[in-house]
């Protein structure tokens, strides 16, 4: 026997979901321990689907704040973690991060070659001027971004010996 209960309803509530439920013993689904046990469960995915929804909400928010930023506040933070070169040594211990990204977020990679990029004068390219070219006016895809930033590298470094590669990596989070 299947059947599906219809919730009562009133003014200010609605179904968010049906549950379904079967029972090999006619009778067993209304028993007041399965009805209290029901309603337990109901309470909890209901507060589980109003706290996806809220999230879901609040993503969707900042994802507009930020599409809506201006250029120079698209630098949000510098990972601290990290360790050795890659590769290098196989028994390397390397510090590990988690960052929250949003659909659309461009992420910079780049070697201390790029931040440590010398000019004629001795003056490391140095980060303020990663920042700087990040938000530079135009460097809204990963092309964009990434040949901005090895171009001001360059034309910083004009003139100078290098002792050091510049290595520098764009990616596009696409949600």
């Amino acid at each position: 026997m299947h059947y599906v209960d219809a919730p009562a309803t009133t003014g200010d509530s609605r179904a968010i979901g049906v549950l379904y439920l079967d029972s090999r013993e006619r009778g067993t689904l209304l028993s007041d321990t399965a009805r209290t046990a029901l309603e337990t469960l109901a309470a909890e995915a209901a507060v589980a689907i109003e706290n996806a929804r809220l999230y879901r909400e609040a993503s969707e928010k900042a994802l507009r704040t930020q599409s809506a930023a201006p250029p120079q506040q698209r630098w949000r933070r510098r990972l601290e973690t990290g360790g050795m070169i890659v590769g290098l040594f196989p028994d390397a211990g390397y510090e590990q991060a988690t960052v929250q990204l949003a659909k659309g977020d461009l992420l910079t990679l780049f070697s201390d070659g790029v931040s440590e990029a010398l000019n004629a004068a001795g003056e490391e390219f140095g980060e303020d001027r990663i920042r700087s070219t990040i938000a530079a006016p135009g460097c809204d895809s990963t092309d964009a971004l990434l040949q901005t930033l090895l171009a001001a590298v360059r034309q910083f470094a004009l003139g100078a010996v290098q002792n050091d590669d510049v290595t520098a990596m764009v990616i596009k989070y696409l949600g």
